[in-house]
C-alpha cells in the first residue's frame, strides 16, 4: 500500500496532467488615496436632498440634451465633458450664448474676471471658443488627475475661487455642493462680499457629477 508522500506525488502528477494550476488567488489592490482627501471624504458621505431631486433632474436633462457639445469641448480641453457641464451650469446656468469664465455674453470679451477673454480672435465668439480659452488656454485644466474625485472637487471649486477653505472653514462652498447634506447656508452675494444668511439656489457640481453617474460613464 503506497504511502502518504506517495500519494502525495501522485496526486500532483495527477493535476499537472490535467492542466490544473495551483496558483495564488488575485490580489485586488487598494485604491490610491486621494491627493485631496477632505474633498474624497465628503464626496463619499454626499446625499443628494430630497427637496432637491426635481431641481437636480431638470437640471442634468438640460446637460445630457447638450452632451455632444460637451463632449467636443472635452475632446480640445482635457477635461471630462461631466465637469465641463458641471462648470458651464454654476457659470452661467447653461446658456450658450455665454463665456465659460463667468457668464457674460459672447458677443464681447469677458467683462467680469477674469476679464478681458479669450485675449486673441474677434468678438462675437463660439461657446467652443470661450470652453477652450478657459479651460486650457487660461488655466491648462488638462494637467489634473480627473481620476481622482478628491482633485476633480477640488479644482472645480478652485475655478470659483478658494474662499470657503480659506475665509470659512465652517462653511462647504456652495459652488460644489449646493442640493446636498454638505450646505445649508452662508455664501459670497458678489466678488468678496460675505453673507452668512444667504442660501444658494444653485443646482452645485457634486450632485451634477453624481447624477452623470461620473465615474461610471
Amino acid at each position: 500500500m503506497p504511502g502518504l508522500q506517495t500519494l502525495a506525488a501522485i496526486t500532483a502528477t495527477f493535476i499537472i496532467a490535467a492542466g490544473v494550476r495551483n496558483t495564488p488567488p488575485q490580489v485586488i489592490p487598494e485604491p490610491k488615496p486621494s491627493s485631496r482627501p477632505h474633498h474624497a471624504k465628503l464626496w463619499v458621505s454626499c446625499k443628494i436632498r430630497s427637496d432637491w431631486k426635481g431641481r437636480i433632474s431638470k437640471t442634468t436633462h438640460r446637460i445630457n440634451v447638450h452632451k455632444e457639445k460637451y463632449k467636443k469641448a472635452s475632446s480640445t480641453t482635457g477635461v471630462p465633458w461631466h465637469v465641463v457641464a458641471a462648470l458651464h451650469n454654476m457659470e452661467s446656468t447653461g446658456s450658450f450664448k455665454k463665456h465659460l469664465h463667468e457668464g457674460s455674453s459672447l458677443r464681447s470679451r469677458t467683462r467680469w474676471v477674469p476679464k478681458g477673454r479669450p485675449k486673441s480672435g474677434t468678438p462675437p465668439f463660439t461657446w467652443q471658443e470661450s470652453a477652450y480659452d478657459a479651460l486650457y488656454t487660461l488655466k491648462r485644466m488638462d494637467r489634473y488627475n480627473w481620476s481622482d474625485i478628491g482633485e476633480t472637487l477640488y479644482q472645480c471649486e478652485k475655478y470659483n475661487g478658494l474662499g470657503y477653505l480659506k475665509y470659512h472653514k465652517d462653511v462647504n462652498s456652495p459652488y460644489l455642493w449646493s442640493g446636498t447634506n454638505h450646505y445649508k447656508n452662508g455664501k459670497y452675494v458678489s466678488d468678496g462680499k460675505w453673507s452668512q444668511t444667504a442660501v444658494s439656489s444653485q443646482v452645485g457640481v457634486a450632485p451634477i457629477l453624481k447624477s452623470l453617474n461620473y465615474f461610471s460613464d
